[in-house]
């Protein structure tokens, strides 16, 4: 895992982009957790995870409505899925820690 945030870092400041391993760790950590889950299909979850980091992995390039858009597809899919409340509460923490990461970065909004 670490190997690919580091490809995936040098190929965004290659590009002239500042990286955001902070929030691509909370997507990784995410992602993790619903693994250990046994989700099937968890491939789902990755689908909607991958699309937030779209948004987050280049700081200050996504925009916070469209983080919490994906969100809420993310929650709506674990509701579907049936996910324990603990699940659910650690999911919760971990995308508003994201979202206030989105809000923080994004250029031109206030807080």
């Amino acid at each position: 895992m670490d190997s690919d945030l580091s490809d995936a870092k040098a190929l965004c400041e290659a590009l002239g982009k500042t990286y955001d391993e902070e929030a691509v760790r909370l997507i990784i950590a995410m992602e993790e957790m619903l693994v250990r889950l046994r989700i099937e299909p968890v491939d789902h979850f990755r689908g909607i995870l991958h699309a937030i980091e779209a948004q987050v992995e280049n700081r200050g390039e996504g925009h916070p409505d469209v983080v919490r858009i994906l969100g809420d597809a993310l929650f709506t899919l674990a509701a579907l899925h049936h996910l324990k409340p603990q699940a659910v509460k650690r999911l919760t923490q971990l995308f508003g820690q994201l979202h206030s990461l989105a809000v923080d970065r994004a250029p031109g909004l206030q807080r």
